[in-house]
């Protein structure tokens, strides 16, 4: 339906990676809001019905690679479909999420990616704490102490498609 679209539409960015300019009040922004959105609903939580896991992510890129990474460690090869786990993502680190989705999280076992710069931290700490009672279990994922090839510290669940393969090793629940 166009209210469910609009419910999840609810952020565009720029596809050349500049900022909107300012318009009226409005300062410079990365992304805006569009009108009659919610960006405190999850966008994938109605298709994530079927599944017994979420992996709840901040922003789009994160969004893109859960789905990428879901598919790759439960796929043998590219006929099976195999898949337990559904990304689910909130736009933005700060919003809580909205009361009404909530119940769509009953009985998941939820792994959240929070970036992870303070903002980050904090957003992913406050949906734990609103899941805890409603999902069946809860986890926050830690980037801490992660490196990509480069040598800089992985801060979220895309700069993962850059680790060095040596952090793989380390962890077995990586």
């Amino acid at each position: 339906s166009l209210q469910a679209f609009a419910r999840c539409a609810n952020k565009i960015r720029r596809v050349d990676g500049e900022p909107f300019p300012p318009f009226g009040n409005l300062k410079e922004r990365k992304s805006h809001a569009l009108r009659g959105s919610d960006k405190n609903w999850p966008v994938g939580i109605l298709e994530a019905k079927e599944y017994p896991a979420i992996a709840l992510v901040e922003g789009i890129p994160d969004f893109l690679e859960a789905h990428y990474l879901a598919l790759w460690e439960h796929a043998s090869d590219y006929r099976s479909r195999g898949v337990h786990c559904a990304p689910v993502a909130m736009l933005s680190a700060s919003p809580s999420i909205l009361e009404t989705a909530l119940p769509h999280f009953r009985g998941k076992h939820v792994r959240i990616f929070p970036h992870a710069d303070t903002t980050g931290q904090r957003g992913g700490k406050r949906c734990a704490k609103q899941l805890h009672g409603i999902a069946d279990k809860v986890e926050l994922f830690s980037f801490a102490g992660l490196r990509r090839i480069d040598g800089q510290a992985a801060k979220d669940l895309y700069d993962c498609r850059d680790l060095d393969p040596a952090e793989y090793l380390k962890d077995e629940n990586l």
